[in-house]
Order: structure tokens, then C-alpha cells, then sequence
């Protein structure tokens, strides 16, 4: 027993924690250090406790979930154990615990494996239409872990958020879908649905035109195009003018009405 506690105290273990994405490619370095040479003989690994049916490496030979890969690398008296996740899901996320088996003693550390999902581009969509009437607004957006912000903004910055209704909804992967509902003014102009995620970073914005907004628009339509007939009016007049001087100077003491 005495010669098991020399030999341990000259071995340290120690996992980095990670930060996964979903459906990417996770990976995980624990390295191992002794004063002397060892051999790894047996690598556990235990999430929440509970020990995993992810990749056991056993005397050379691996075996467990295929999504799990482990590599040794050498270097010296220190080692590099790489755990490889591929398609990280959000189950996958938890406390684990490596266990270390080596010629050498024992040796078990904890590291933590966090996993996020991206939100994809909102949906945005608009119903009952009318002006001067109140506009329902639906921002829809899915995919996304943890649970993130639907925030809604109008043409002058002013944050609505507080006025609408959110439905969140978890998938059967765990990821969430979210769905906000806002009653406007149609009379405001237009309105922006922003995405934020958990950290409250940005993520996306969908700007949503009112009634108000297009009825504008068509009327900036109409003082272009107004602008435009004036325009050719006043190029014609002018050159219907300069036609009547050079008649009045090519034949003197004639109207050019009676021609």
C-alpha cells in the first residue's frame, strides 16, 4: 500500500473544460505528467456519475459509442489523452470524470462539457392589416440552445419586448423554438424582430413594414414620379420657345400662330 502512494504523488491528471456546438466535432485534451515513464493500461470515463457506454480504452483496444474516439499522444514523460466527440448533441453536455488506470497508480479528474446550438433566421410574418388599426406581428425562430431573447425594436429604437408574447417550445432534441407575438400600431412605421441568444448577443434581425410604412412608400412614389412629367413639361416648353424665336428671326413680321 506504501509503495501505491509514492508513485501516485508523482502523478497528476487534469481535463480541460470545453465548449461544444452542436452537430460540430467536440474535442477534449486531458494530459497526464509523471516524474517517470508509465503506461496507460485502462481509461473510464463517467458523465453526471454514471459511467458512460462512450469509448473505453483498454489495454490498446477501444470499444463504446462510435460518436466517441480516443487518442494518446507522447511526449516525453507526459501524456495527451484526446476524447473526441463527433455530432455533439445537447444530451452530451454534463459533468464527467476521467479515470486514469497506469502502471503507475490511479489517477481521476472532472472537467465539464457545455454545449450551445445557433438560432436560425427568424421567421417573420404579419396578419389583419389595416390602417390605423393594430398589426399582429409573429417573429419565429428555432434551433437554438440555451434559451435565448426575441426582442422587438421600432423605427426609432424603442425596445417593445415588454408588450408581446413569447411561446417557447422544446424539441424533441432539446434544442428550443421560440415564437413571439406583438400587437402594433400600424401607425408606427416599421418594427424589427431581434435574436438574441442566452449570453445576450446578437444574433439576427427581420424588419417588418406596416401599413403606415408602404403608404408612405407609394406616396414617395408618386411625388417621384410627379417630379419626373414636371421635368419633361418644362423641357418642352423650352424648347418650344427657342422653335419660336428662331421662326420670328427667319421671317420677320409673321406670327408663328398663323403658320
Amino acid at each position: 500500500m506504501l509503495y501505491y502512494i509514492i508513485f501516485t504523488a508523482f502523478l497528476t491528471l487534469k481535463c480541460q473544460n470545453i465548449d461544444g456546438v452542436y452537430g460540430q466535432i467536440s474535442e477534449v485534451h486531458c494530459h497526464v505528467k509523471s516524474e517517470f515513464e508509465v503506461d496507460i493500461e485502462k481509461i473510464f470515463w463517467k458523465k453526471d456519475g454514471v459511467e458512460m457506454p462512450m469509448s473505453k480504452f483498454i489495454k490498446g483496444n477501444l470499444s463504446g459509442d462510435e460518436r466517441f474516439s480516443i487518442q494518446i499522444h507522447n511526449k516525453d514523460q507526459s501524456k495527451t489523452i484526446v476524447l473526441t466527440v463527433k455530432d455533439t448533441q445537447i444530451t452530451d453536455q454534463g459533468q464527467y470524470q476521467c479515470i486514469v488506470v497506469t502502471d503507475r497508480g490511479v489517477e481521476t479528474t472532472a472537467f465539464t462539457l457545455r454545449v450551445s446550438a445557433n438560432y436560425q433566421k427568424p421567421n417573420l410574418t404579419s396578419k389583419d392589416i389595416k390602417r390605423g388599426s393594430k398589426v399582429d406581428l409573429i417573429c419565429r425562430t428555432s434551433g437554438g440552445y440555451p434559451l435565448g431573447h426575441i426582442h422587438w425594436f421600432d423605427m426609432h429604437g424603442t425596445n417593445w419586448s415588454r408588450s408581446a408574447e413569447v411561446e417557447v417550445i422544446e424539441m424533441p432534441d432539446q434544442r428550443f423554438e421560440m415564437l413571439s407575438r406583438f400587437n402594433a400600431d400600424s401607425d408606427l412605421g416599421s418594427f424589427n424582430c431581434t435574436v438574441l441568444n442566452s449570453k445576450w448577443e446578437f444574433r439576427y434581425s427581420e424588419i417588418a413594414g406596416s401599413l403606415h410604412t408602404k403608404t408612405n412608400n407609394i406616396a414617395a412614389g408618386v411625388v417621384v414620379i410627379g417630379s419626373l412629367i414636371c421635368g419633361l413639361l418644362i423641357v418642352l416648353l423650352v424648347r418650344r420657345r427657342r422653335s419660336q424665336r428662331k421662326f420670328t428671326s427667319s421671317h420677320p413680321g409673321m406670327s408663328p400662330g398663323l403658320i
